[in-house]
């Protein structure tokens, strides 16, 4: 049988494909909060048009959380798609009266269907058994802690839930991410399709929409704060602000007295701990 062989012809096909979807998306509309909510009541009502509209409108977030996850042997397109699943079932389980924007709680699905996909894919080598059934307890329950969260659940509150060690599930993760990292090619010459696309615009858009994502990671943490506590985070390291605040003008703006302001920052900080909430807020200060 003659062996097909994948050519840079073929390659570069793609690669004009998904440029030219890249370049669809970002021409989209985005929709304003109130849009939101009218969408997201339609379909409570069954509306189908109602998610497609949702949906197409966030398609290009999509592509900014899909390039956090690209790695040899896994196409930028195939984790598009994923996430594009994800996100369309954010939009049938969206909660309008919560109070978080549409693209808030639907990382969390991009992302979540995104890992599936990439565990998946490492789940294919081959593992103990007692390390499989551990895996496919940590992804349930992952699965079920995000949905009554209403964000992604930290590592800790898996292990508690598990009642297994912090420990051990960080191994098992760490496994299974190297596992998929050293994943054989499919036909390929080596490139990636990203590389092969222009860069100078896209990397200035990229950078824009990673920066908006981390930005809202970062709010789904602080919203776990009380609001007194968020809020004097916010203020004080310029988050959604022009520049940081000083502790004298946050006591004055909230009228309350400086130290009072200083121990509720501090208490905050030490709520958010040294986990990932804590490096959220290191990433988006740097």
């Amino acid at each position: 049988m003659r062996q097909l062989k994948v050519t840079q012809s073929i390659t570069s096909r793609e690669a004009a494909s998904l440029n030219k979807y890249l370049l669809e998306v970002s021409r989209i509309d985005l929709l304003t909060p109130e849009e939101e909510t009218t969408l997201a009541g339609q379909i409570k009502g069954g509306d189908a048009r109602a998610i497609d509209r949702l949906t197409k409108a966030n398609l290009r977030f999509v592509v900014s959380v899909a390039k956090q996850y690209q790695y040899k042997g896994f196409p930028l397109t195939d984790l598009i798609n994923e996430g594009n699943i994800g996100l369309i079932k954010a939009a049938q389980n969206f909660d309008e009266t919560k109070g978080f924007k549409f693209i808030s709680y639907a990382v969390w699905w991009i992302r979540q269907s995104i890992m599936q996909a990439i565990n998946e894919k490492a789940r294919m080598v081959r593992l103990p058994s007692n390390k499989i059934l551990l895996y496919n307890k940590m992804a349930r329950s992952t699965s079920l802690l995000g949905q009554r969260l209403e964000r992604e659940p930290d590592t800790s509150e898996i292990a508690l839930l598990l009642e297994v060690d912090e420990k051990e599930m960080m191994q098992l993760q760490g496994t299974l991410f190297h596992l998929s990292l050293d994943a054989p090619l499919q036909a390929d010459d080596g490139n990636t399709m990203l590389e092969q696309l222009p860069a100078a615009e896209q990397s200035a858009a990229d950078s824009g929409m990673n920066g908006k994502s981390l930005q809202i990671e970062l709010k789904r943490c602080l919203s776990t704060l009380p609001e007194l506590q968020s809020q004097i985070l916010q203020m004080f390291f310029g988050i959604d602000r022009k520049e940081p605040m000083s502790l004298g003008k946050i006591a004055a703006e909230l009228e309350l007295s400086e130290e009072r302001i200083r121990q509720l920052k501090v208490k905050a900080l030490g709520q958010l701990g040294s986990g990932r909430k804590r490096v959220l807020l290191q990433a988006y200060l740097s």
